[in-house]
C-alpha cells in the first residue's frame, strides 16, 4: 500500500482478473504485465484495491478496517 504498486504471480493475476480489469476500466489502476499500479489521481482508493486482492477479506463479516 505504501508504494502504490504490487507485482502479482500469474496465478494471482488469473484469480483476480475480473476485479483488476474493472478497476483498470474505472481508471483506478494501471496494469503492466503482472504489475499493478494505483494511478496518481486515485491514491485515496489504495485500501479498496488492497482489500480486493486480500484473500482474508473475501469471506469476512468484520467491518473494521474494511474500505468504505
Amino acid at each position: 500500500m505504501c508504494n502504490y504498486r504490487t507485482q502479482l504471480s500469474n496465478e494471482q493475476m488469473a484469480q483476480h482478473r475480473d476485479k483488476l480489469e474493472e478497476m483498470a476500466r474505472d481508471g483506478i489502476v494501471d496494469i503492466d504485465g503482472n504489475t499493478i499500479v494505483i494511478t496518481q489521481k486515485r491514491l485515496p482508493f489504495v485500501r479498496n484495491v488492497a482489500a480486493a486482492l486480500d484473500p482474508l477479506m473475501e469471506h469476512t463479516t468484520k467491518a473494521f478496517s474494511k474500505p468504505i
